[in-house]
This record gives structure tokens, sequence and C-alpha cells, in this order.
């Protein structure tokens, strides 16, 4: 146990490893991975708690704040916190700082996107299941394309964060033409990436093939 009297605590039983670091300045308590911890559970839970590390799974809601007297932070695995995660504006009438570790999870993320990409391209989830069920090359429908390259295509990237710019770096190698789109960062700052910065959502909507959604859900996000 780590300082007297502050106490952490986690819902989900992952990363160990984390885990022990927390343990040498505080106790930290996991919960019980058989539990749901929605909002009902978490107001009550960090009663006793000076800290929460959550993940996307979970939401520290302004009724979670007001309800936890003792509350001093709260962290996020992951990419920073939306306003799905965390209410921000509560947090901060409380004087609750919110953490979180924005390129943890950044590359396990971006291959995921990847991989699905070439999922949807390739159709690899309907013939596995097609070909389970005993179906063979020569009883496919005709017409179908089951084999379609991503190569040559035009891949849309929105919002040029930790993992929208693992995303591009990943796909550099397929002969495709990336484009991006995010108000927030600045076009010099990709440089190197191979990416062309489009000025609004629609244009990059109208000439992409693909597109590939890596914003965190803001006011400005929501229903994008």
């Amino acid at each position: 146990m780590g300082a007297r009297g502050f106490r952490v605590f986690i819902p989900e039983p992952e990363w160990p490893e984390a885990n022990r670091v927390l343990e040498e300045v505080a106790e930290v308590v996991v919960g019980d991975p058989r539990a749901r911890y929605d909002e009902d559970a978490l107001a009550e839970v960090l009663k006793d708690f000076d800290a929460v590390v959550i993940t996307s799974q979970h939401r520290v809601s302004r009724r979670v704040i007001e309800s936890s007297s003792r509350l001093k932070v709260v962290g996020k695995y992951g990419s920073k916190p939306g306003i799905d995660n965390v209410d921000l504006e509560a947090a901060t009438e409380r004087g609750i700082p919110v953490v979180y570790s924005g390129e943890a999870n950044a590359d396990s993320v971006a291959e995921h996107t990847v991989a699905l990409i070439l999922c949807l391209l390739k159709r690899v989830c309907f013939l596995d299941s097609f070909l389970r069920r005993g179906g063979w090359r020569g009883t496919l429908v005709a017409g179908k394309d089951f084999n379609r390259e991503l190569r040559g295509k035009t891949v849309g990237i929105v919002g040029l964060g930790a993992i929208g710019r693992r995303v591009a770096r990943l796909l550099q190698g397929f002969g495709i033409r990336l484009l991006g789109y995010d108000p927030h960062v600045a076009p010099e700052s990709l440089a190197g990436i191979g990416i062309a910065m489009v000025r609004s959502l629609d244009d990059l909507l109208r000439e992409s093939d693909i597109v590939t959604i890596h914003a965190r859900l803001t006011p400005e996000t929501y229903h994008m």
C-alpha cells in the first residue's frame, strides 16, 4: 500500500502493471469483473475513494461527481475523454483534474482500424461464414465483388490526433491517396505523413472511397 489514506478505484481489472505503479503511492482497489459499474454503482462506490481510473466503458457523470465529495482526480486509460466519458464541466466546477494517457492504446486502435478496412473490402467475415456453411468458390453469387483492392483508393481520415496519424502511416504502404480533415490541427504538423488536408468534412466525404473517423465525442462532433 502506498500513501496512507489515498484510495484509487479501478472498475476494470485491466493492466496489472499500471496498477502496480499506482500501488506505490496509493491504495488501489480493482472492481469486480462480474459487476457492471453504471452511474448508480459508481456514485455509490466513489463516496469512499479519492480517485477513479476508467476506460471508455464507463461514465463519470455530473451526478457521480456531485455524489462523491471525496473525489479528487479522474483518470482515463487511452485518449482524451469525450462528453460520453466524463462531465468535464462538472469536474471543472469541483476543481477536479481529469487526466488521461493519450497514446496508450493508439497503435492498437490504428491497427484494428486498418484490419477492419481490409475486412470490409475483402468481405472476410462473409466469406468465412460462407465457407463454414459448406460453400465454395463455384457457389458464390455471380456478379458480386468479393476481392476489392485497397490500392488506388482514396481514404479520408477525420481527426488527425494520435490515432488518426498512426492510421495514416500504416496505410501509406498500400498505394492509396490519403485525405484528412481536422480543424484543430495545423497542416504543417502533419509533414511527412503523406496526407492532403481538405477544407471541410463535405469535401472529404465527396472525394473519399473509404472514411474512418477518429474524433472524440464533443458537442461539436455529436451526430457528425
